[in-house]
């Protein structure tokens, strides 16, 4: 079971997951970031979950020899963008290389997590309010709410009026934080 991909892109696709999973969770498959692979499309799909959020990223590899599911720890070191990455599995044990560094982890005790059909139900759901925004701005508005010290005790309160109305990130009613909306169009 072996695949191969862009540096850039398993780069894309570590970076979209790893910070939906958990480091010291108790459940053991819950600090992998998943790999499912997919020979007829070509592609591989990258979940991580911690208990909490969830996130799924998809790109497209270079080779898959056969459909197969790697389990595997965030890798400490960034694979060059111009390199091809290879990731296999074999005897319970899942390989990522790239130019002389080689990473193996084990397989985690217990199974591995389904979320396909969680995150498929929470998207295709109809009833959907939509909000374009700067990833930017949204993130400085959420790192805003994180400097003032009261995330632990309350949670982000995250306000949606309408798609053409701001929304409105707090923790508590007198320090409002708002990010304007951007249009997006009925295909995205």
């Amino acid at each position: 079971m072996k695949a191969t991909i862009s540096g850039a892109n398993f780069n894309r696709l570590i970076d979209a997951v790893k910070y939906f999973v958990d480091k010291n969770c108790t459940r053991e498959a819950l600090r992998y970031i998943q790999l499912r692979f997919d020979r007829e499309l070509c592609k591989v799909t990258a979940y991580g979950v911690d208990g909490h959020r969830a996130s799924k990223e998809c790109v497209m590899c270079l080779t898959v020899d056969e459909d197969f599911t790697a389990m595997v720890k965030v890798p400490p070191i960034k694979a060059n963008g111009q390199l091809t990455v290879e990731i296999s599995r074999d005897d319970g044990y899942a390989y990522i290389s790239y130019g002389d560094i080689q990473f193996r982890t084990a397989k985690p005790e217990g199974m591995p997590f389904d979320v396909e059909d969680v995150i498929k139900k929470a998207v295709e759901r109809t009833d959907v309010t939509r909000f374009g925004a700067n990833v930017d701005y949204l993130m400085d508005a959420l790192r805003s709410l994180k400097t003032t010290g009261s995330t632990g005790r309350h949670p982000v309160i995250v306000e949606f009026r309408g798609p053409n109305d701001p929304v409105i990130l707090r923790t508590d009613k007198d320090n409002p934080k708002m990010v304007l909306p951007t249009r997006i169009s009925s295909k995205e």
